[in-house]
């Protein structure tokens, strides 16, 4: 008998230990995303010698930022005055440092973009002409930033010859238009002759390369000949520009590239949500392993009902009546008591990222208990539904809580933070979340590695003069556009992706979907210029038709919602809250720049009534014009197209209705 006992008691303690060690695992590999990020970084480490170049600068950028954020004050100031009212401070090698990983940055997707192809690969070089030649404007007419350009060009026509495509010809006519501008040495000739001769200089250039057709530029050799010329260009910027205006040419040459840090973070925002909506599925499934569907039910009652009497006792008072109950009675008293003791020791401080998670959730998980009582009565809550709002309430709070914490950790990443230990360990954290929502990035295709590196660098070189210079405005930017991916990206991805699995419907590619975010954005800009939205649904419609109208899938019937709403909240992103488009040569034209600078002063925040109008009538003009477009895509002929132009004078006609009632929406 005394051996079946044991026998049984070492089974069941063999079985917890099996559950214990899964679930330790699956909370480690899953709920908290670390193998997306480890996916990510051996992507990297496999990809050869170059990467492991870049990853090793990249360690170097962390390092020397956490030094120098913690001991930069030993080292000589530079001063400089940039626009009106904005005075910058950085020592020394912030600005150097900060040059040298924007150079290496730039040598990474310069050599990305060519394994990529020549569409890329004009696109980068455009940027690198213009962004990262901005810097040396004190070399403009100098024989080295001529070198530089023409080897631009030179690399790219590399590319371009390297594909058969009858097209390769017309990707080169725009980069040697860049080449001749940017890099037009001081001829002793008029300054329209000047160019023109640097023009054909160019074409032969391209010419040149024509015997060279059908080979595919060495990786290893346009790193090093780019990385090359762009360190000496770069130290002859250095050696013969003053202090004080080297800042002022880079701070803003790095402004300018804000735009696509802010689209980045918007990303970020969204894996906020899914290490949230992780987090909450790995507890529901040890909740299941462990407890019977019963009981769980009834403890997800009882967790939300003390959590409303934690949070209301943490970030509320208690009324009047209920004060007086209480002192009615010694039991009551010593309640009192203890609580007022508790709150003097933990203390409660209201700005801190807890407490105001906790006030937010409040009003969340009172709302989740309605709609729950409500089904019960109805009898429809079933013990999935509960794990489901458990799930959600979970993976808000964590949402909301991650998003502030990240955000005070921005606003105080210049406070004192004890040292350089644990500035490391802040900006490695920052980096390691960009790997985790990265692995996509990094995988898949030529090149890709090269250029996430790029990048990488580039946001650590400006990461770096930006956060030392003290600027408030780049660090609440940053924690504001994480905020929107968590709100506009993460909440409607969560339940859009939460729907299609409860009704069995195939997802759409995630990558539509977000060329239609990023699209709906950019159909903000004229609606911001005439601050009028009811021609909006026109582009939303040449959009579609120009997107997914032939490639997308169009077989469920939400599919036309799910997009439409998608290009809607990309459209309330930008327009209640405009970002600075990093178009090369805008300062060229002052009337668009001018343009530019008008909508980037309007703002919408959300608490402003204005906000919530906005934000709900896109949606409704949206889900109108999206469940008709899915209606008129099974259609033929003259009734296919009667039923588009329907649903988008119907959309329109929503927009300008919700204008007229409610006058400054728009």
């Amino acid at each position: 008998m005394g051996g079946q006992r044991r026998t049984r008691s070492d089974s069941l303690f063999a079985r917890l230990r099996r559950a214990v060690w899964h679930a330790a695992r699956d909370y480690a590999l899953t709920a908290r995303s670390e193998k997306a990020g480890l996916e990510t970084l051996k992507g990297l480490v496999h990809s050869g010698p170059l990467c492991w170049l870049g990853l090793a600068v990249l360690l170097m950028e962390l390092v020397s930022a956490a030094y120098l954020a913690s001991q930069g004050q030993r080292y000589p100031l530079i001063s400089a005055q940039i626009g009106e009212g904005r005075h910058v401070l950085v020592p020394f090698p912030v600005l150097y440092l900060s040059i040298f990983f924007l150079a290496c940055g730039w040598a990474y997707l310069l050599t990305g973009a060519a394994g990529r192809g020549p569409a890329l690969y004009v696109f980068v070089a455009i940027y690198t002409a213009f962004y990262g030649l901005i810097i040396g404007i004190n070399l403009v007419g100098s024989p080295w930033r001529a070198i530089v350009a023409m080897w631009l060009l030179f690399l790219g026509s590399r590319v371009a010859f390297s594909r058969a495509s009858r097209w390769r010809w017309l990707w080169l006519l725009p980069l040697a238009l860049v080449v001749s501008v940017e890099g037009s040495p001081s001829l002793p000739i008029p300054g329209p002759w000047n160019v023109l001769v640097w023009w054909a200089i160019s074409l032969g250039v391209v010419a040149g390369v024509l015997p060279l057709r059908g080979r595919a530029p060495n990786p290893a050799i346009a790193f090093a000949v780019s990385g090359v010329l762009l360190a000496i260009f770069y130290a002859l910027t250095i050696w013969l520009t003053p202090a004080d205006e080297l800042l002022i040419y880079a701070a803003v040459s790095f402004e300018n590239l804000l735009g696509f840090l802010g689209l980045f973070w918007y990303w970020l925002g969204l894996d906020v949500l899914n290490d949230a909506r992780n987090l909450a599925g790995w507890l529901m499934r040890v909740f299941g392993t462990f407890l019977s569907p019963r009981i769980l039910k009834v403890a997800a009652f009882s967790l939300w009902a003390l959590w409303c009497v934690f949070a209301c006792w943490l970030v509320c008072d208690l009324p009047p009546g209920v004060e007086v109950v209480l002192k009615g009675s010694h039991v009551g008293e010593a309640l009192l008591r203890a609580s007022a003791v508790l709150k003097s020791r933990l203390y409660v401080d209201p700005r801190t990222p807890f407490v105001r998670a906790v006030t937010y959730s409040l009003y969340a998980t009172l709302g989740l208990m309605l709609i729950a009582f409500i089904l019960l009565g109805l009898r429809r809550l079933s013990a999935q539904r509960v794990m489901g709002f458990l799930m959600l309430s979970l993976a808000g709070f964590v949402a909301i809580w991650g998003t502030l914490g990240l955000e005070s950790a921005m606003v105080s990443a210049r406070e004192e933070v004890g040292g350089f230990w644990p500035m490391l360990i802040l900006l490695g954290g920052i980096f390691w979340q960009v790997l985790k929502v990265s692995s996509d990035l990094v995988v898949g295709g030529r090149g890709r590695p090269l250029l996430f590196l790029g990048f990488l660098l580039i946001l650590g070189g400006i990461s770096l003069l930006e956060l030392w210079a003290d600027r408030v405005w780049f660090r609440l930017q940053l924690s504001a556009n994480m905020l929107i991916g968590l709100v506009y990206l993460g909440i409607p991805y969560v339940l859009y992706l939460a729907f299609y699995k409860w009704r069995r419907y195939t997802p759409i590619a995630p990558a539509e979907l977000l060329l239609l975010f990023a699209l709906g954005m950019l159909s903000a800009i004229p609606a911001l210029l005439v601050k009028e939205a009811f021609f909006v649904p026109l582009l939303w419609l040449g959009i579609v038709l120009g997107t997914v109208w032939r490639s997308g899938a169009w077989d469920d019937p939400w599919d036309g919602v799910v997009y439409l709403t998608t290009l809607a909240l990309g459209f309330v992103v930008f327009y209640s809250k405009p970002i600075q488009l990093p178009l090369a040569y805008l300062m060229h034209f002052p009337k668009l720049l001018e343009l530019s600078r008008r909508y980037l002063a309007a703002m919408i925040l959300p608490w402003d009534a204005r906000w919530w109008w906005l934000l709900l009538s896109a949606v409704g003009a949206a889900t109108i014009q999206g469940y008709l477009f899915f209606r008129a895509h099974r259609l033929r002929g003259r009734e296919r197209w009667l039923l588009v132009l329907w649903g988008t004078a119907l959309a329109g006609a929503l927009l300008a209705l919700v204008s007229f009632l409610f006058v400054g929406v728009w």
